[in-house]
């Protein structure tokens, strides 16, 4: 039996300890840990879930997949960061942000 099996259970990173669950949000509050600027949510400010390649900001933000497509979906398809109105066609997955993250996030874990 792992005493330390991670979980991830909707958009919320989670790590047991024998019957203890911990949240990402406890683990950095108890390593004092802040989120690097790159790894948040343009949005939420969380750590960006299911990063995105946004290619018309060009300062280079992402945001969560979700939160992207909800404010999209709710403005009539105008971009939260930018002010432009765009399509979300155009989004894509940041696939090396999102190694990166998931490596951040399994460190913080851990030292928790």
């Amino acid at each position: 039996k792992n005493p330390l099996a991670t979980t991830k259970c909707g958009s919320h990173q989670e790590i047991k300890r024998d019957s203890t669950t911990m949240t990402l949000e406890y683990a950095l509050h108890i390593t004092a840990t802040n989120i690097p600027y790159f790894y948040q949510c343009g949005i939420c400010a969380g750590v960006a879930k299911d990063a995105l390649f946004i290619p018309w900001d060009d300062k280079g933000r992402t945001t969560c997949d979700h939160c992207m497509r909800q404010v999209l979906y709710n403005s009539m398809l105008c971009c939260p960061l930018t002010g432009d109105k765009v399509n979300s066609y155009d989004l894509r997955p940041n696939k090396p942000l999102q190694k990166a993250i998931k490596q951040f996030v399994g460190g913080v874990m851990e030292k928790a």
